[in-house]
């Protein structure tokens, strides 16, 4: 063979040996002509969703002495799961789940605590501290509101006052008060001479005369004039 064709074959087998990784596509003449095309690369897989624990179906019964905790997870030991305990809580963790974490209701003797898987489900057992009944699996998680500071607040006290006479102004008297309130009226507006008239026929006749004509009542003692129907006597 000669020279030439020995170094065509090399450079074909170096063409073909770069091309391992890569399409190869060649015609079929004699002289072989080699066309290489640049693989599509591969997007990156996504990671697999983890199923929410919310989605994990469990259920639970007591005894007096523990508490036993059924999680419905198909294959568990296949997915890997693993159990960790705490004094107040437990946390179970699989492949394709997000951990499933109890805040317990109240503690739990973790060295006596157990677990096993079945094939449709997983089974914890949680040994009580103490021996009495459980009101929930887990605590009740409250908000503790934060109070707000009180509001301050700016009185118009002129204002209010006004607002009261005006209702007191408004408002009108029934009865006695009625009757008070007009006598009031008559004197707030009275000359002296009628004030006088009235102030001495009301004490002289022990509240039974009211008169106004300082005339007829200033030259004379004003006489007892009791109602219909009763009699006036003087204590002694």
């Amino acid at each position: 063979k000669s020279y030439g064709e020995v170094r065509n074959r090399t450079q074909q087998s170096a063409i073909f040996s770069y091309s391992a990784e890569k399409h190869v596509h060649c015609s079929g003449s004699s002289e072989k002509k080699c066309v290489l095309h640049q693989g599509t690369k591969k997007s990156p897989r996504k990671p697999p969703k983890m199923t929410s624990p919310a989605a994990i179906k469990r259920e639970y019964y007591q005894t007096d002495t523990a508490v036993t905790v059924t999680v419905l997870l198909k294959n568990a030991t296949e997915k890997n799961y693993a159990v960790a305990f705490a004094p107040d809580k437990v946390e179970l963790t699989a492949d394709g789940i997000e951990p499933i974490v109890l805040n317990l209701w109240a503690a739990i003797n973790v060295e006596r605590s157990t677990h096993k898987a079945y094939p449709s489900k997983v089974e914890i057992k949680l040994a009580k501290l103490e021996g009495h009944r459980w009101e929930d699996l887990e605590k009740k998680v409250t908000e503790v509101a934060v109070p707000l500071p009180p509001k301050k607040t700016h009185h118009d006290w002129d204002k209010i006052s006004k607002d009261i006479e005006k209702a007191e102004a408004e408002e009108k008297p029934e009865g006695e008060a009625a009757v008070q309130d007009l006598f009031r009226k008559i004197y707030a507006d009275a000359n002296e001479d009628t004030k006088k008239a009235m102030m001495k026929s009301f004490y002289e006749s022990g509240g039974t005369v009211l008169s106004t004509n300082w005339q007829e009542v200033g030259a004379k003692p004003v006489e007892v004039k009791p109602p219909d129907g009763c009699e006036f006597k003087k204590w002694d």
